[in-house]
């Protein structure tokens, strides 16, 4: 009996490895399609993809990536819906696609809809928001304000940043509440993270200028591979500290903090509160001038 359970469920499991390479040859099939620009052609493979595998959360995605970039907003949002609400693990960035292309739509109000849900599951970069030329149209609107405030209120802006310790890579500890004095900035990054490694001049600029004025910087790394990441150390010749726990994106100060995407900058004046969030470039240069001067 037990030799039977076991052999069936070793053909379920061979048919279902057939299966799912299948579906992964289609699959890359309609990516290679996107990839040289046949965009109609990928659209009618994913469609077949869609009614041979059904409405998944990766056929889903593929399809409305494909619509969007046909510009055909309503039915790429339709798309984006559907893969929301089956989706298992939720993310504030799924809502956030939706308001993007509720904008292209002129929808203005149900993009702020879904702003709001966005910020319930843990939406952070209330910069973009401002900064971002997409979503000025929203900035009349009653209820951003008070989207804004209460995204600082959940970031914590105002008030002292939440304490921790991590390892540094030179074995040391690194304890945020022990650097009162100085101003700090707390920095989520990776070595895979192009937007990440792009700001690097920026901050080597930053660090140069201010470190000696009482300027400090903490590199949390979100890599998996020390090596890797202690070769571009050297490349780049970083000054500041820099922690790394091995955890890549399950690392502890992450979900202590939330951050949902990276970079993710915190700036923490000489009295321990954090004064921004999400500063970039000369905005950031400027704010760590301010800090310093108080």
């Amino acid at each position: 009996m037990k030799k039977n359970i076991f052999i069936l469920m070793l053909v379920i499991s061979l048919l279902s490895m057939g299966l799912w390479a299948d579906e992964k040859a289609d699959f890359d099939k309609a990516r290679k399609l996107f990839d040289e620009g046949k965009y109609q052609e990928a659209l009618k493979h994913a469609n077949e993809g869609i009614k041979k595998y059904g409405e998944t959360e990766k056929w889903l995605y593929g399809k409305y990536m494909l619509l969007k970039k046909m510009e055909r907003y309503e039915d790429a949002l339709q798309c984006a819906i559907k893969r929301e609400k089956i989706k298992k693990r939720k993310s504030c960035w799924d809502n956030i696609e939706i308001a993007e292309l509720y904008l292209k739509l002129k929808k203005n109000d149900e993009a702020m809809k879904q702003l709001y849900l966005a910020t319930d599951k843990g939406f952070q970069s209330y910069t973009e928001l401002l900064d971002r030329e997409d979503f000025k149209p929203l900035h009349q609107l009653n209820g951003f304000d008070a989207l804004i405030d209460k995204i600082k209120t959940n970031v914590g802006i105002g008030k002292p940043p939440k304490d921790f310790t991590i390892k540094r890579l030179t074995g040391e500890d690194f304890t945020l509440s022990k650097y009162k004095g100085k101003v700090v900035l707390v920095d989520f990054w990776a070595t895979w993270c192009n937007p990440c490694v792009k700001e690097i001049p920026n901050l080597k600029k930053d660090y140069a200028h201010f470190h000696k004025k009482g300027f400090e910087i903490i590199g949390i790394s979100l890599d998996n591979k020390k090596e890797k990441l202690t070769d571009f150390i050297k490349k780049e010749d970083l000054k500041w500290m820099i922690a790394f726990s091995g955890e890549g994106w399950k690392d502890k100060t992450r979900d202590l903090y939330g951050v949902q995407s990276i970079p993710s900058t915190w700036l923490v004046d000489k009295k321990g509160v954090l004064r921004y969030f999400g500063l970039r470039g000369e905005k950031l240069s400027k704010a760590v001038e301010t800090l310093i001067a108080e």
